[in-house]
């Protein structure tokens, strides 16, 4: 199955691994919170999926919120405060575009260098030997005239979990956004 580097030899190439994973890993994330995934065709607005809730909160019914996903198995970009993110800006300018409709996050998926270690499952349980940061572009300044990357910093303090889903439906739900 492996060849000694942490490459399977068959199947999906590591970057389609990688991206289908942290796709499957934010499903889980969802399901368990209670919410649905509505995947986009393309991600030209700078999104891969629509995380929905289906609770009623103060003031809207049936939150939701668009996630770019990222995947990477490069752990020294994790730093004390922070797993740093370059990005191009483009999606960047989407993502902290102000007059967004809905909210979006950004979230990068910290994996091990070994595919085979990504997961470990027994009868009992099914365990992650990984981590999704997340940030909020909202809170991002707008880039320079010309620039070209800009890098972001995931606080590690924000980590996407299902409780964390759970918050932001509920400020999304009670006009937090707006």
């Amino acid at each position: 199955m492996g060849d000694g580097t942490g490459r399977v030899r068959d199947g999906l190439p590591e970057n389609a691994r990688k991206e289908h994973f942290s796709l499957g890993f934010v499903q889980v994330i969802a399901a368990a919170a209670g919410c649905g995934v509505k995947f986009h065709a393309a991600d030209y607005d700078g999104v891969d999926m629509t995380i929905a809730s289906s609770c009623d909160y103060g003031k809207y019914h049936g939150p939701e919120f668009e996630l770019q996903v990222k995947c990477t198995d490069h752990a020294d970009l994790l730093k004390d405060e922070a797993l740093a993110w370059d990005m191009d800006a483009g999606p960047y300018r989407h993502l902290a575009n102000p007059k967004r409709f809905n909210r979006a996050y950004l979230a990068v998926l910290l994996v091990p260098k070994d595919v085979e270690t990504w997961l470990d499952q027994s009868e009992e349980r099914i365990l992650s030997a990984s981590c999704m940061y997340w940030a909020d572009p909202a809170e991002w300044p707008p880039l320079a005239e010309g620039q070209l990357t800009k890098r972001v910093k995931l606080p590690r303090s924000n980590i996407f979990k299902p409780a964390t889903v759970l918050e932001m439906m509920k400020d999304i739900g009670e006009g937090g956004w707006r």
